[in-house]
């Protein structure tokens, strides 16, 4: 929703899009604790594997911090989404969908929204080319995790308005956004997690001799790749 609304923005009040553009936002930021979790709960056995055997076992107290942070973060997941805030914004958007009132919407709005589609992703499309021809060996992190995002608003764009397009050309497309997405953000969520693991090994929890050698050295492999 947050990236339709970013992206196809002259079709909104501007009122009432900015309100709720930062409303979203506010949900968002809620779900991320959890989301980050999970990924690395995910990803346990594969940062044993790049580890030598002998220090395999250090991950045990990380895993089990992880576990236990997963439980509460979800407790505090739970809440959110039966919260007030949460239902009253999910409620607007339900009404704005389902009603014909114009509500929230421009004068632009009037015309076939087809056009403002292909407006906005001959615009996308050419801001995913210029970033991409532009990123090399010497590339900060940051220059890949800013196409990821562009890539990402043009699938999105693209799974909106699915029925506008011819169906085989529309899958062809999709697939191959999916694989660049893939490939970019586990570039992303690997210079994250490296980030993190540094943070979570100054944690009282995981001041042992084996989680800190274990943790130092998966950094290390992490920067290597």
């Amino acid at each position: 929703l947050r990236a339709l609304l970013s992206q196809m923005k002259p079709l909104f009040d501007p009122v009432w899009h900015d309100y709720h553009k930062q409303q979203l936002a506010v949900l968002m930021r809620q779900t991320a604790r959890r989301r980050d979790i999970d990924v690395y709960l995910e990803e346990i056995p594969r940062y044993k594997q790049m580890l030598p055997k002998h220090l395999r076992e250090g991950l045990n107290a990380l895993e089990h911090y992880l576990v236990e942070s997963a439980e509460e973060s979800g407790k505090e997941l739970i809440a959110f989404l039966q919260s007030r805030a949460f239902n009253e914004e999910i409620e607007t958007f339900s009404d704005f969908c389902t009603s014909e009132e114009s509500m929230g919407l421009s004068d632009r709005s009037r015309f076939p929204v087809i056009l403002e589609v292909k407006r906005t992703l001959r615009k996308r499309y050419a801001q995913v080319l210029k970033k991409g021809h532009a990123l090399d060996d010497t590339s900060p992190a940051d220059a890949y995790h800013l196409l990821r995002i562009d890539v990402k608003k043009l699938r999105y764009l693209m799974e909106f308005f699915a029925s506008l397009f011819d169906p085989d050309a529309y899958a062809a497309m999709l697939k191959r956004l999916k694989t660049i997405q893939a490939i970019l953000g586990m570039h992303q969520d690997l210079e994250v997690q490296h980030q993190h693991l540094k943070r979570l090994s100054q944690l009282p929890q995981l001041h042992n001799d084996k989680t800190a050698a274990a943790l130092e050295v998966l950094r290390k492999e992490m920067e290597r790749l």
